[in-house]
């Protein structure tokens, strides 16, 4: 992860960026990438008693190869899918986490129905279920992490799902996603650097969660260090970037870090 950037797209702007052929094949990709897991867990036993989480990790949520880290709220997916088509016309590859997300539902009741569920009271225990939900979520927060560290710039999608601002004389801005805040968060103190390999990377991959309802707390995001943009300053970087084989450093010189920042 090399630099962040907070977008802001209108209604108005996302008519204009959904017209790409990645966003008109979305519900094809979605079944594409969320296909549903027939073999249980039985591909994950030690023994009776031990299942394999490094095996189970890599399964779930496997690490893919990507250019940009779009953090967004799962109410914003179209959205999502529509800029990272646009995107793809620089011949850069996107992750949008919220292709995963469904995978994580359905690990966790694979989980829960085997490991926590008592047949004689009909019923889940409280405990055991704690621990699945708990293994689940530290296995999606690491892949997380380790898909940003690979990432060489994350676009937050700041829309009124993902961020509110507060009205109080402290300004902060406020999510009431635990993985917006983790993702903000994680920006915050990853390593900052470029990536080595090739400039775009081939192709896109895309996962999901979709966050069920859960109970609205509010989590402070950490803003400073992104930079503002909108949709008009995305269509003038493709302009000015066309000629170039760094499309994402052509970005990165016009919009240079402030002084304020603590990035370097």
């Amino acid at each position: 992860m090399y630099r962040g950037f907070n977008l802001t797209i209108t209604d108005e702007d996302f008519e204009d960026l959904k017209k790409n052929e990645m966003f008109r094949f979305r519900t094809f990709l979605r079944k594409l990438f969320n296909k549903v897991v027939e073999d249980g867990l039985q591909k994950y036993l030690i023994d009776k008693e031990r299942l394999d989480g490094d095996v189970m990790m890599e399964d779930w949520f496997p690490n893919v190869d990507a250019d940009i880290f779009i953090s967004h709220s799962h109410h914003d997916l179209d959205k999502a899918t529509a800029l990272m088509g646009y995107f793809q016309k620089f011949g850069l590859s996107s992750f949008v986490d919220s292709y995963v997300w469904k995978h994580s539902d359905k690990l966790l009741k694979l989980l829960d129905n085997k490991l926590c569920y008592n047949e004689d009271r009909n019923t889940y225990d409280y405990g055991k279920r704690n621990q699945t939900t708990s293994h689940v979520h530290m296995m999606l927060a690491t892949a997380l992490t380790q898909m940003m560290d690979k990432c060489e710039c994350l676009f937050f999608l700041n829309t009124p799902n993902s961020a509110n601002p507060k009205s109080d004389i402290s300004k902060k801005v406020y999510t009431h996603s635990p993985w917006l805040f983790h993702e903000i968060a994680t920006f915050e103190y990853i390593r900052k650097k470029r990536r080595i390999s090739k400039y775009a990377a081939e192709g896109n991959t895309n996962f999901s969660l979709d966050e069920a309802e859960m109970p609205r707390i509010l989590h402070s995001l950490k803003m400073e260090n992104l930079v503002p943009l909108t949709y008009d300053d995305l269509k003038e970087w493709y302009r000015e970037s066309e000629d170039e084989k760094d499309k994402l450093a052509v970005l990165y010189n016009k919009f240079p870090l402030s002084l304020g920042t603590n990035l370097e």
